[in-house]
């Protein structure tokens, strides 16, 4: 009978083992799961963020798009513009600044060499301008 006692407590105790160990060995694969959770939520919140940047390259993308049209709408006008006229906006505006220049440095002689030269530009600038408003 003691024999079979010894017996009983040896298979109880190579149980409790057995036991013991599985248990250590679901505690070590928990852990692994939780890491592997941990760093899937790491990926997650990265795809996130690479999306977003996706996204603003997109937008960046569109609106760019939007100011090459303006872009070339602009060329296309100024094309459209013969030389001919080009050149004659600015021979009125050149032509301006030298009737202005020159009326203003006159109006400048009484208040010396520094009233001539405010008078000079002032009158340049206004027929610059005056050349560019008619052309």
């Amino acid at each position: 009978m003691n024999k079979l006692l010894s017996l009983e407590y040896l298979e109880n105790d190579i149980d409790k083992a057995i036991i013991e160990e599985r248990n250590e060995e679901i505690k070590i694969i928990k852990e692994d799961l939780l890491a592997i959770k941990e760093l899937a939520e790491y990926m997650d919140m990265d795809l996130f963020i690479q999306g977003k940047v996706v996204e603003n390259a997109k937008e960046s993308v569109t609106h760019s798009d939007g100011n090459i049209e303006k872009g070339k709408k602009n060329i296309e006008y100024v094309h459209s513009k013969s030389p001919k006229s080009v050149l004659k906006s600015v021979m009125r505006c050149v032509g301006g600044g030298i009737i202005g220049g020159t009326i203003g440095t006159s109006a400048g002689i009484p208040g010396g060499p520094i009233g001539m030269a405010v008078g000079g530009v002032i009158g340049t600038a206004i027929g610059v301008g005056g050349g560019y408003m008619i052309s």
